[in-house]
């Protein structure tokens, strides 16, 4: 995954602009290693893509559980004010009508499924729509025009 998807992804899921620099780049990192033991053999031992997947998701939790923290003390010094991204959302939230909070193990499973599920899977795809494209002008041609179709239909209203 490039790096500019990835700061995408963690604007949308944490306000990436509002956590340090180097604990992005230490997600970053501990999640491509996520990626790799996904698609090794299940072996959970040192030096194995799978350990080091596992040792990854925890030091990728242990960095959310200080965000989430740190976030919940911003959270209630600023009362009112709009939320810009999920995590703030989601600490915000009421639970299923109960007027509980959601639990913060919930919330940290949410955004270490978000970051792994959105971690490969939006730059392979684009990768792979534009190689598609490359390699097929015709279906090139035909995306350009439907799109420009479209914008002359919102141009026209």
């Amino acid at each position: 995954m490039g790096r500019p998807a990835f700061d995408v992804l963690m604007q949308v899921l944490i306000g990436g602009d509002q956590v340090a620099p180097h604990l992005l780049d230490m997600v970053f990192k501990q999640n491509s290693y996520r990626f790799r033991g996904l698609h090794s053999l299940p072996i959970n031992f040192p030096g194995f893509a799978y350990n080091k997947a596992l040792k990854a998701r925890k030091e990728i939790s242990k960095v959310y559980e200080d965000i989430i923290t740190e976030r919940k003390a911003i959270i209630a010094k600023t009362k009112g004010e709009p939320r810009t991204n999920l995590l703030d959302t989601m600490l915000d939230t009421q639970d299923d009508g109960e007027g509980t909070k959601l639990r913060d193990g919930n919330i940290l499973k949410t955004l270490l499924s978000y970051t792994f599920g959105g971690y490969e899977t939006v730059a392979r795809t684009a990768t792979k729509a534009i190689m598609h494209l490359e390699r097929n002008p015709e279906f090139y041609q035909k995306a350009k025009e439907e799109q420009e179709d479209i914008i002359k239909k919102i141009i026209s209203k």
